[in-house]
């Protein structure tokens, strides 16, 4: 049972988004016209002409088996067999055709999931720390504020129309695992006087000119997190620059009007949104899992085995439970192995699935005999399973392979990375948490600014001919008081 209902509003725009469908495949409007209706629901052109990618957006990343389930079918029936996961929990499916949008939609519709949202100047899917819920240093869990916050900003008509994209993150405790301090907004979890609310930081953000978020308010009760969200959201509509795509982040516009401006001008959107009522959220709590009392030690671990559980196994704060972290090669899972993960979580009657922010896949609260299980599904879905978690953690974007945007190709970066890593005799173990992220070109898809070593794709000249390259960064830092962009040390 899914924990997240899609809102009303959002199947009513499907209906409408069937007709411009049928509009545009009958000749009825032109392509130009019918991007400004696709691109709000997730849908992008490839380089290949006629190929396109839907992105859909799982509401705080999280799956249950039959909606992976129903992912995997789309994409063996309309799409390359294969689903890729996002830096921002969410899903791609890649080399659909036009004919394939709507049955596409429908489908995900009626399994609970949309690409609403999922692209062009809309409040994109809501990060959530994906270890929420079961981390030991986690203030409280997030989860039910993401989950009300996306259905409240599903439903407002603004959401699809801004200047630019609006993202948002909620962090459970300082480490700020969902990096909050990256985003147009972020949250990270605070108790004050023992109320529960956040912290709240903004115009932060990745890409041109990126930028870390400015502190907006110390202390915000939990209920007020739409409220927040809205006014910003408010001011970023009526402010923000229409003219320039490239200036029209609301990083841009906090530094055009200046701080301590757009500060009171936040103010004021509050002031009047208070007024006017509507903005408390409801926060509904989910079902927790009761501690197992049982002895949790396995016996007869191969050594292989228990290499894996050293870097990609973490107990839980609930006693008796784990999390594995599934490592995707570039992010990817095929549809068959998909299916088949699907049908091995069926049987476990708890939440499991939770899409990374790094590319990869939690699987959560596992009992030790259901974690054993699953260990060889996950050596055939990915062979990063038996391999560092440094190189299981690359981030790594898809650019000029399918990206209209991309100037090099990650993918490729990253199988030579991961071979001159293995011939280098580095003890990769001893560096878990280093952490190395490539991008395609300067927007940042890949994070390579919040990496300890990040790679920007970019064109280089030698007399008349363009050759790829890349620029180098080093030395990003994330957590609450801490939140640090890499620099550029160099270019190759």
């Amino acid at each position: 049972m899914s924990a997240y209902a899609l809102p009303d509003s959002v199947k009513k725009d499907l209906e409408t988004f069937s007709a411009q469908c049928n509009d545009f495949n009958s000749g009825k409007i032109d392509s130009l016209l019918f991007k400004t209706f696709r691109v709000p629901f997730g849908i992008y052109e490839q380089r290949e002409a006629g190929s396109y990618m839907v992105r859909v957006r799982p509401a705080a990343g999280i799956l249950t088996p039959r909606q992976l389930s129903v992912l995997a079918g789309l994409a063996a029936d309309y799409a390359q067999p294969r689903l890729h996961v996002t830096t921002r929990g969410g899903v791609q499916l890649h080399n659909i055709k036009p004919d394939d949008f709507l049955p596409v939609m429908e489908a995900l519709h009626s399994a609970g999931l949309t690409g609403r949202g999922g692209g062009g100047n809309t409040v994109r899917n809501i990060v959530c720390d994906p270890y929420s819920g079961t981390a030991a240093d986690e203030t409280f869990d997030v989860t039910p504020h993401v989950l009300a916050l996306t259905n409240k900003m599903l439903e407002q008509k603004d959401s699809y129309s801004l200047p630019r994209k609006y993202k948002i993150a909620f962090s459970s405790s300082p480490a700020d695992r969902a990096l909050a301090l990256f985003a147009d907004l972020g949250f990270i979890a605070k108790v004050s006087d023992g109320r529960r609310g956040f912290r709240v930081f903004t115009a932060g953000g990745l890409g041109n000119q990126s930028k870390t978020a400015r502190p907006f308010a110390d202390f915000i009760p939990e209920d007020e997190i739409f409220l927040i969200a809205q006014s910003i959201k408010k001011v970023f509509d009526e402010k923000g620059n229409r003219r320039n795509k490239n200036a029209a982040r609301l990083r841009f516009l906090a530094e055009e009007l200046g701080f301590d401006v757009f500060e009171k001008l936040v103010h004021e959107k509050m002031h009047l949104l208070r007024s006017e009522g509507g903005w408390r959220l409801e926060i509904n709590e989910l079902p927790q899992i009761e501690p197992d009392r049982q002895d949790a030690a396995v016996n007869g671990l191969s050594e292989d085995e228990k290499l894996w559980r050293s870097r990609f196994v973490f107990s839980q704060k609930q006693n008796g439970y784990y999390s594995a972290k599934l490592p995707l090669l570039l992010g990817d899972i095929s549809a068959a192995k998909a299916a088949e993960l699907a049908a091995a979580l069926e049987k476990i009657p708890r939440e499991t699935i939770r899409l990374c922010n790094d590319q990869n896949v939690i699987i959560r609260n596992l009992k030790p005999a259901e974690l054993a299980a699953l260990y060889p599904l996950f050596k055939e879905i990915s062979p990063l399973v038996s391999k560092a978690a440094l190189i299981g953690n690359i981030i790594v974007c898809t650019g000029a392979a399918t990206c209209q945007l991309g100037i090099t190709i990650p993918r490729g970066a990253l199988g030579a990375i991961e071979k001159a890593l293995a011939g280098a005799g580095i003890p990769l173990d001893e560096l878990n948490g280093f952490k190395i992220n490539i991008s395609g070109c300067p927007n940042s898809c890949g994070r390579h600014e919040t990496a300890d070593l990040g790679f920007s794709g970019k064109a280089l000249r030698e007399g008349d001919s363009p050759y790829p390259a890349y620029n180098i960064f080093g030395g990003a830092r994330f957590g609450e008081n801490a939140a640090r962009l890499g620099k550029k040390i160099s270019d190759i």
